[in-house]
């Protein structure tokens, strides 16, 4: 047990902060778990998981036939639970995976009343609700169309270099801001599946130290079929590369 004042103690927690977010690494994750570091904080080992809330919230469709969980509930831990997975919404936080059950049980994502009686014949949205719903809709809608755009924008750097290696302070069509957030939605997974493939299928590499290593590489083995031999001209992008590899 370390002390949560020392930097050592710091840096214990600055790693069970980024487990708790998704964003650990799975190599350094898997290198604590073997030192047999425990990633979950005090706080966390007390805290429900996720998908036990989802349970809780199933039961409560069943019983009621709807998911709006009141303040008032006897398990006001829940209701909370649930006014936080609207603000990850809202917010553009909460993970495509867990979006996707939430609405699988048609999970109403605006702000509901705090009473399960008039839930209970509640059919109509409020005005306000309506137009909260609506904002965020459109917000989503335009983040949608300004991340094909920018995808598009990578297109044709590919199409004119020869591929999608941007240096993140590329600040041409922010496409350098671009590339980094993907990367970091990736390895925090929040990166959709759909996204994901439309990258790959452009040759973007997520992990750019080691599958950029691995794309030179692959086109050293080409040089090396084509010319006989792995002596790169130093003046070629690849020969840089190589002449590193031989420091």
């Amino acid at each position: 047990n370390l002390d949560e004042d020392t930097s050592f103690g710091r840096w214990a927690n600055k790693q069970r902060l980024l487990y708790k977010e998704n964003r650990l690494w799975n190599d350094r994750k898997e290198r604590l778990t073997a030192l047999g570091f425990d990633l979950e904080s005090k706080k966390a080992r007390k805290e429900v998981p996720w998908d036990q809330r989802f349970e809780e919230l199933k039961k409560i469709k069943r019983k009621y036939g709807h998911d709006k969980v009141p303040l008032n509930y006897k398990n006001t831990k829940l209701y909370f639970w649930c006014s936080n997975q609207r603000n990850y919404y809202k917010k553009f936080k909460l993970l495509p995976k867990r979006e996707k059950l939430l609405k699988s049980i048609g999970f109403s994502f605006q702000k509901e009343s705090n009473s399960i009686d008039s839930n209970r014949n509640h059919s109509s949205k409020t005005p306000e609700a309506c137009t909260e719903q609506k904002c965020i809709q459109q917000r989503r809608v335009s983040k949608e169309a300004d991340w094909d755009q920018t995808f598009q924008k990578l297109l044709k750097r590919k199409e004119r270099y020869g591929d999608v290696h941007v240096p993140q302070r590329y600040n041409a069509d922010k496409l350098g801001t671009f590339v980094h957030a993907q990367r970091n939605a990736y390895k925090n997974g929040t990166l959709s599946g759909e996204r994901i493939e439309k990258l790959e299928s452009i040759g973007f590499l997520f992990n750019v130290k080691d599958d950029l290593w691995n794309d030179r590489y692959e086109k050293l083995k080409q040089y090396k079929e084509e010319n006989g031999h792995c002596d790169v001209p130093y003046a070629e992008p690849l020969g840089t590369w190589v002449h590193y590899q031989r420091r």
